[in-house]
């Protein structure tokens, strides 16, 4: 998932606001390498935007895909170093909790892990609201339906 960072920043880098880009799939034939990603910019006012992805080896997958990163990130500080940066989701009304991926996340990037099962709750929910930082926010109707796509490009296929 550390490949992950510089797709994000470069997302960041290149993105115009208030854009929502669908599920994009790009197999990289020098890797060898296939990333699975889908970005939501502003996903709190103009601050701050989300990445949902995955990279495997390969262009086919023989098994399912079972990790996958949840990105949260802006252009200036949107993360203090002093305070914690838990994300915290009620799916349903369901509280699931996650640490970021490093116990020092960046003043501007918050990087999770979650399991096949996970995204598949954030999938088939009706209300996602979280709470990352000092930010709150809740996943749109776009936002299901592309990570349900992302969910099936990240299925084996026979």
């Amino acid at each position: 998932m550390k490949k992950l960072l510089p797709l994000f920043l470069l997302i960041f880098a290149a993105a115009s606001f208030g854009q929502t880009r669908g599920l994009q799939v790009k197999y990289d034939k020098f890797k060898d390498e296939t990333t699975v990603s889908y970005v939501r910019l502003n996903v709190v006012k103009t601050d701050l935007s989300m990445i949902i992805a995955a990279d495997y080896p390969g262009e086919k997958l023989a098994k399912d895909h079972d990790e996958f990163s949840l990105s949260f990130g802006c252009r200036a500080v949107c993360f203090s170093p002093s305070l914690s940066t838990k994300l915290i989701m009620l799916v349903d009304g369901e509280r699931i909790t996650l640490t970021p991926l490093s116990s020092r996340p960046s003043i501007d990037l918050a990087i999770f892990m979650l399991s096949r099962v996970q995204l598949k709750k954030l999938a088939d929910a009706k209300l996602v609201e979280f709470q990352v930082g000092s930010y709150e926010g809740v996943f749109l109707d776009p936002d299901h339906e592309n990570i349900k796509k992302m969910l099936e490009a990240t299925t084996a296929t026979k």
